[in-house]
């Protein structure tokens, strides 16, 4: 269940509204451009209606749909992480493991709430960060401090996308427990928690 996280290397979906009507002028140009001057005239053959634009709910639904990609894949790496932790890191790991899952199975209510169905989960794909788990503590901590500051990231591009008033308060709960795990995994890492920002956004954040 490889992912990133779901505002990584993605165009607002303004700009890919934008993109489509672009494309659609653009094969509409190509059709005059080659239909040739002082050609009869054509009989107008009836088209289908387009599609209408996606509703608040739907457009949520795709968002939340991302999330539920990242929080399976942080569970998945979690899961690989208390195999290969000892001592208070497992500690952390074990209790991190389990709330990612309640994570996910929030984000699954409420992808059904607004009338969609979750995705199934796909199927295994974290080998990258088990042979990053496998070279001992640090590398571990290392990278689930990365996998939680995308996490951050993520919630809070969510926040600013999800429309639905209950939808973004859930997401916004999600934020917050994110943004302590990324506390206590700097913590066990020996990090000053104050050192590096919370969060350093999804743009650029790169594939587990």
């Amino acid at each position: 269940m490889k992912a990133k996280p779901p505002s990584a290397d993605r165009r607002s979906r303004r700009e890919l509204v934008v993109a489509g009507a672009a494309g659609v002028a653009g094969a509409a140009g190509a059709v005059i451009a080659t239909s040739g001057g002082g050609s009869k005239p054509r009989r107008r053959v009836a088209r289908a209606a387009p599609s209408p634009l996606q509703t608040a709910a739907e457009l949520d639904i795709v968002t939340l749909g991302g999330l539920l990609r990242f929080e399976r894949h942080c569970a998945a790496v979690y899961s690989l992480a208390t195999a290969t932790l000892r001592g208070t890191a497992l500690d952390v790991a074990v209790t991190l493991l389990e709330h990612e899952r309640e994570h996910a199975r929030a984000v699954a209510g409420a992808i059904r709430d607004l009338g969609g169905t979750p995705a199934a989960a796909g199927e295994f794909a974290e080998w990258e960060a088990a042979r990053t788990l496998a070279r001992g503590r640090g590398a571990a901590l290392a990278l689930l401090e990365q996998l939680e500051q995308q996490s951050v990231g993520a919630y809070l591009d969510a926040t600013g996308e999800i429309s639905t008033e209950d939808v973004r308060v859930t997401v916004a709960a999600i934020l917050g427990a994110e943004a302590e795990h990324l506390a206590l995994v700097r913590g066990e890492a020996g990090a000053a928690q104050l050192q590096a920002p919370f969060a350093v956004g999804t743009g650029g954040a790169q594939e587990q």
